[in-house]
């Protein structure tokens, strides 16, 4: 009689871990989900835009986490030697939000205070912001805010109080990854 009771005990125990390890995770517990975004940084002699295929992991692939993969792997500047930095290396992203296709995004005041150039140069800057964002579906435009607040310019050269279409004028090569 006790050994039935201590396999049926065993029995139990071992049912009961497999019952366990059976379980869903919890919500939050998902592992990250590969995804290829386009990014877009200027050539080496500032005439244009060309992309860059990158390779992030994003909690999910919502369109807001792809957003985001994109624009840090932007704000970390180009791996291609052929690609130069025009955003400030101090330029942060503050906020980002995703409604249908407008994707408002809020970077930090170095964006504008540390950025040196001219219009062509602020031109490349926006429309790298812009066409990155744009290269995933279904953002159609973007918003730029500049420390949580609109503002009618960037660098006194580039209109940018209105959400921006993808910019077809500043680019060179061919949009990859979307």
């Amino acid at each position: 009689m006790k050994r039935r009771a201590w396999v049926a005990l065993g029995l139990g125990l071992l049912l009961a871990g497999c019952h366990r390890a059976a379980l869903p995770p919890t919500a939050g517990a998902e592992a990250d989900q590969p995804a290829t975004v386009s990014v877009f940084f200027p050539t080496d002699k500032f005439k244009y835009l060309e992309a860059e295929a990158r390779d992030v992991l994003t909690p999910g692939k919502q369109t807001s986490d792809l957003a985001q993969a994109a624009v840090h792997e932007l704000l970390a500047g180009p791996i291609e030697e052929a690609h130069v930095r025009v955003i400030p290396k101090e330029a942060r992203l503050l906020k980002l939000e995703v409604k249908g296709e407008l994707a408002t995004v809020d970077l930090s005041g170095e964006f504008a205070s540390k950025f040196q150039g001219g219009s062509n140069l602020a031109a490349l800057a926006v429309g790298s912001l812009v066409n990155t964002l744009t290269s995933v579906p279904p953002i159609a435009k973007v918003q730029i805010l500049i420390d949580g607040a609109k503002r009618d310019d960037f660098a006194g050269a580039v209109k940018i109080g209105e959400p921006l279409p993808f910019d077809d004028t500043v680019m060179g090569g061919e949009k990859i990854g979307s």
